[in-house]
């Protein structure tokens, strides 16, 4: 029994570690689009993109923003951004 516990505990740390070390390559996705900024890049989720309104001269786009940190290595925060032009 307790070898069987500790045979499902290493793997669930394996499997977590794993998701942990690895950092997504956010450069080579068609899905997402860059914003390169002093503080580091952030993404744009293409697919995430939405037209809330659009009724010329106003316009309301929202989308999904991904903030990876200076050197790109970890994720540091995601947001949801609603754009307003000519309100």
């Amino acid at each position: 029994m307790k070898k069987t516990i500790f045979i499902m505990i290493f793997a669930f740390v394996a499997a977590f570690s794993v998701n942990f070390c690895s950092a997504y390559d956010y450069d080579n996705d068609p899905n997402y689009r860059i914003a390169a900024t002093q503080q580091g890049p952030i993404y744009l989720y293409l697919p995430s993109v939405d037209v809330q309104e659009y009724n010329p001269p106003h316009y309301q786009i929202a989308g999904y923003f991904i903030y990876t940190g200076l050197y790109g290595d970890t994720l540091v925060s995601e947001f949801y951004i609603v754009i307003r032009y000519n309100w």
